[in-house]
């Protein structure tokens, strides 16, 4: 055997030895140190999160704060990385305020700097099934889009809350340019708002329900950009599945809810006038001597 294979091998065998004294000293309820996978690293980084343990920085949102690491939020968060340089109060303070946001999508956005994970602190749904917690026997439920649900109001205010738990996140995550989190926030969004079409078509009396709960929680005080594509898709449903006359004829659902009902009956306006513009256009192609004539037939 030669000298550099005795010399390879020596260390080898020590650090074996050392990895084995140094597990055997760790608490047996931890993961040892060398079985780390990839949910446990997730598990450790959120524990890290909850129990402020080894912090630098304080975070601060109206009553709530969070004892976190510059290092972690630095790497992954470029407005972090900004508030950490020299010559910046927070960096001198070690303190953070963020009175602006919602406590907890800010709790959402740290979870996620720390875990990375595409978890969202919200009921999920299945298909055309809403799982729930039944608040008789605190357990989980599922719930079929077909069942008599204007009967279990929890179910609609379940989803309407999620949808401006989701809203609070993705403004929040865009407003802190963490670009993978308002994406996940914006899918988790669009799946509520395909629940939504489904229970408002195929329910009796639900649209005026759905529509109140679901603007409240998609329509904030001002316009916010990262919002509008969501806000859309729920006007285009409002304009093509429901009765626009009746539902914005109540004289209380237009004081609640009064920018959704501008934008409504503007977007339904301006597509009434572009229907009336097109069928003029096609009124024009046609010859003067057949054009009363066509137009008795539309």
């Amino acid at each position: 055997m030669s000298d550099s294979e005795d010399s390879d091998s020596v260390p080898l065998n020590l650090n074996a030895r050392t990895r084995t004294e140094r597990n055997s000293r760790q608490d047996p309820n931890e993961p040892k140190t060398d079985d780390f996978r990839r949910g446990q690293i997730d598990d450790a980084q959120l524990k890290l999160l909850r129990s402020g343990e080894n912090s630098d920085l304080e975070i601060r949102c109206r009553e709530r704060t969070w004892a976190v690491q510059k290092a972690i939020l630095a790497q992954r968060c470029p407005f972090f990385a900004g508030a950490m340089r020299w010559g910046f109060q927070e960096q001198s303070s070690g303190i953070i305020v963020m009175d602006e946001d919602e406590p907890q999508a800010i709790d959402e956005l740290l979870t996620y700097l720390y875990t990375l994970s595409d978890h969202i602190n919200v009921l999920p749904i299945h298909g055309r099934r809403l799982r729930y917690i039944d608040p008789a026997i605190k357990v989980s439920r599922f719930i079929d889009a077909d069942e008599k649900i204007r009967d279990r109001p929890q179910q609609l205010q379940t989803l309407a809350n999620d949808v401006k738990h989701l809203s609070d996140v993705l403004v929040t995550a865009d407003k802190y340019q963490v670009s993978d989190l308002a994406t996940l926030a914006g899918q988790k969004i669009e799946k509520r708002l395909l629940a939504f079409v489904h229970w408002a078509s195929r329910l009796e009396d639900m649209h005026a329900r759905l529509t109140s709960a679901f603007s409240e929680a998609l329509y904030f005080e001002h316009e916010i950009p990262p919002l509008q594509e969501y806000q859309d898709t729920f006007l285009t449903t409002i304009i093509h599945n429901f009765d626009i006359v009746t539902a914005f004829d109540d004289i209380e659902f237009i004081q609640a809810h009064p920018r959704l009902t501008r934008e409504v009956l503007r977007d339904r306006n301006k597509a009434l006038k572009s229907e009336r513009q097109m069928r003029d256009e096609m009124v024009e192609d046609v010859p003067k001597s057949k054009r009363k004539k066509y137009t008795m037939q539309r």
